[in-house]
């Protein structure tokens, strides 16, 4: 998901991305990285929060189902 205008830094646009430790925003145009649930770096609605939290969930499913079984 990308936020217009949304880097507290340069006001560029931020993409939200996930990697093994959560979720974290990334402006594309400065490169800042910051956890998104700091308030501090960026106040986000409870609906904000809401929805970022289901699109991490429907990222776990997706990664879940395409990990391939491993050998014994």
């Amino acid at each position: 998901m990308i936020y217009l205008k949304s880097c507290t830094r340069c006001e560029g646009d931020v993409q939200l991305d996930w990697d093994t430790y959560g979720g974290f925003m990334k402006c594309l145009q400065c490169g800042k990285a910051w956890n998104y649930r700091k308030p501090a770096e960026r106040n986000l609605s409870q609906d904000e929060l809401e929805a970022l939290d289901r699109e991490h969930d429907a990222h776990q499913i997706v990664a879940e189902q395409a990990e391939l079984p491993r050998a014994s």
